[in-house]
């Protein structure tokens, strides 16, 4: 039998081509973006720890899975990983406090920081938490789960390699976790350096999105029972 799973990403467009298949709901908050496939429960709340923490919190509240997902993009911060890696860390830290969560029977660490960072920044993450991937939203995340007794995991796609040069996407981020697309396409335009580089991310997050889809879209397929016997054995060991 299936368990009953809660899936919590950031973007919409992180799991475009998983929601496609998914029934969209409107019976939640507002600033959530919710979709529904039998019984599997799948929410986008905004970037961020603060919009992550609400929504994990309606969604645990509202439909008591068993086991939360935090689902979505991350930043490599180790050289041997590329656009489209999926990740399932054993770890996750919360790069504020140092915090640790649990995720699974593998073995990496993936770090969650305030804001996008570039090159310098994750170099000095990895550095200090010997982490493979930085997100904004996990930590976050397994707090809640863990302050409901509720199962948690990650899985990450990687959207931007160890080397890239990120634009300055932070300052377009708004108090609900959204990306003012508008401003941003705006200040690109006027700059023709950075074209390049928003080009590549727009093809490393395509690819990104494409692979963490297949990748839950095959979980599915198989009821979840690959995560959960590696949930099992995590909290054996």
């Amino acid at each position: 039998m299936r368990p009953k799973i809660g899936i919590v990403a950031a973007l919409e467009r992180e799991v475009a081509p998983l929601t496609r298949k998914f029934a969209k709901r409107n019976d939640g908050p507002k600033d959530l973006a919710i979709f529904e496939k039998k019984g599997i429960w799948l929410v986008c709340s905004g970037m961020g720890g603060k919009q992550a923490a609400a929504a994990t919190a309606w969604l645990i509240a509202t439909h008591k899975p068993e086991v939360v997902m935090s689902v979505g993009f991350a930043g490599a911060l180790a050289p041997g990983y590329r656009a489209g890696d999926v990740i399932t860390p054993g770890t996750v830290i919360d790069g504020a406090t140092g915090e640790r969560f649990s995720a699974s029977d593998d073995q990496g660490v993936l770090v969650s920081n305030t804001g996008i960072l570039g090159e310098a920044g994750k170099r000095q993450l990895a550095a200090q938490f010997g982490a493979q991937a930085v997100d904004m939203e996990a930590a976050a995340v397994a707090r809640v789960a863990q302050e409901r007794s509720v199962v948690f995991c990650a899985v990450k796609a990687i959207s931007d390699e160890l080397d890239f040069a990120m634009p300055p996407m932070d300052r377009f981020v708004t108090e609900a976790g959204k990306l003012n697309t508008l401003q941003f396409l705006s200040y690109v335009a006027v700059r023709p350096s950075s074209w390049p580089a928003v080009a590549q991310l727009g093809a490393n997050s395509r690819k990104a999105s494409s692979q963490l889809c297949r990748w839950l879209e095959n979980q599915i397929s198989r009821d979840f029972q690959e995560v959960m016997c590696g949930l099992r054995t995590k909290t054996r060991s």
